[in-house]
């Protein structure tokens, strides 16, 4: 069965990160779960420990640290698509809720560290226009655009530009 199939892949994946990280650090699964090992790290704890690490060396040794620390970005972008993923969720349900001056606030916050995200920008025009904030919604609309400009990475999304013609055909009719 289909079930039977997504365990059984499941049971693969673990099996191949206990090989990959070794079972001392991930131990077998015990009643149907895992419990990492106590010198297992995140990836944020490398990161810090790197960098900590290079504050007390020489140059020529820090530089080592503070470039394995930097090799960690590109899970920038992994953890860029799953905090603007949390945040498009919590803005919907503010809407939801009736409550989009909530919705903007924590939008523009996620916005400010995440300029680029099409997703987190088409929520906060949405959020602004629950707001009744037309001019609001059009300001987000042109800071993204700008944004994508001096980036060099062309043009709004096409549900972006579909919001906005909206907002433009509701503003004339």
């Amino acid at each position: 069965s289909d079930g039977a199939s997504h365990i059984q892949r499941l049971h693969d994946t673990m099996t191949e990160a206990r090989a990959a990280i070794r079972s001392q650090h991930l131990p077998a699964n015990r009643k149907a779960t895992y419990i990492a090992g106590p010198r297992l790290r995140t990836d944020l704890e490398l990161f810090d420990w790197h960098v900590h690490r290079a504050a007390d060396l020489e140059p020529a040794e820090a530089i080592v640290h503070y470039r394995a620390a930097l090799d960690f970005e590109h899970y920038a972008t992994a953890w860029e698509e799953r905090v603007a993923g949390v945040a498009q969720a919590c803005a919907a349900m503010r809407l939801v809720l009736g409550d989009p001056a909530e919705a903007i606030s924590m939008l523009r916050r996620i916005v400010h560290v995440i300029p680029l995200n099409s997703g987190v920008v088409e929520s906060l025009m949405r959020a602004h226009l629950a707001h009744d904030d037309r001019v609001g919604a059009e300001k987000v609309y042109k800071e993204h655009a700008d944004a994508l400009v001096q980036a060099k990475l062309g043009d709004p999304a096409d549900s972006i530009e579909e919001l906005r013609l909206g907002l433009q055909r509701s503003a004339r009719g």
